[in-house]
């Protein structure tokens, strides 16, 4: 029997091992403490599945955002590493969303180009959801954050009206940056609706999510 009791023994050692390995990355209590701009409420309480966005089918990207590549190759790059978010990485996101939130004024793009919906970078006069998604997805891969973490996604806010954000693919789950709000919150936590997302793996590409908000979250 001793054997056995040995070999049980160093079993759970190496479980014990592997716990401590992984608890920084996958863990909130962790070596990393996400800044006080990430909303983490609730995140315990719901799967791990969850927390990620669920994709469905590949679908045809937004009318308006279907030259986005030819026009902006950054806003479709896909990995550039395969390192974890640091804790530094996560403070610089939170202050580069409220930074442009601050200081980016929006406006319509009916106001700015006399159309209901063109996707380009702010002008010196502002821009409107799409634009700040943008400009933040530019920003936050210039500070060495991998694009395929960074994936615009077309929603329906509380409202019901159309929007676009910015999500944020970690370890923690997918967060959401928002131009109506600097707080960055996991995607359930927004009760958005959300609609189609660029992919994960080929941002070129996008995929239904339908998801949220009028369509729940099972």
């Amino acid at each position: 029997m001793l054997p056995q009791i040995v070999n049980i023994k160093f079993t759970f050692i190496l479980i014990q091992i592997s716990f401590s390995l992984f608890k920084p990355v996958f863990g909130f209590a962790g070596k990393i403490n996400l800044p006080n701009d990430y909303n983490l409420s609730g995140l315990s309480y719901i799967g791990f599945d969850s927390k990620f966005l669920q994709l469905q089918k590949e679908s045809i990207a937004p009318l308006a955002a279907q030259t986005l590549c030819q026009k902006y190759p950054w806003a479709c790059q896909g990995r550039s590493t395969n390192s974890f978010l640091t804790e530094f990485q996560l403070k610089e996101i939170a202050r580069i969303n409220k930074k442009i939130n601050l200081n980016l004024k929006s406006v319509t793009d009916k106001q700015l180009y006399g159309i209901d919906d063109f996707w380009t970078l702010p002008s010196k006069k502002g821009g409107d959801c799409e634009d700040f998604v943008l400009i933040k997805k530019l920003e936050l891969i210039r500070i060495g954050i991998s694009p395929d973490r960074l994936l615009i996604a077309t929603v329906l806010d509380r409202k019901h009206e159309a929007h676009a954000v910015l999500i944020l693919r970690s370890e923690w789950g997918d967060f959401v940056l928002d131009n109506l709000t600097s707080k960055i919150q996991s995607w359930t936590k927004t009760k958005y609706t959300f609609l189609q997302v660029q992919k994960p793996n080929q941002p070129r590409q996008w995929a239904a999510a339908f998801v949220g908000g009028i369509f729940g979250y099972e």
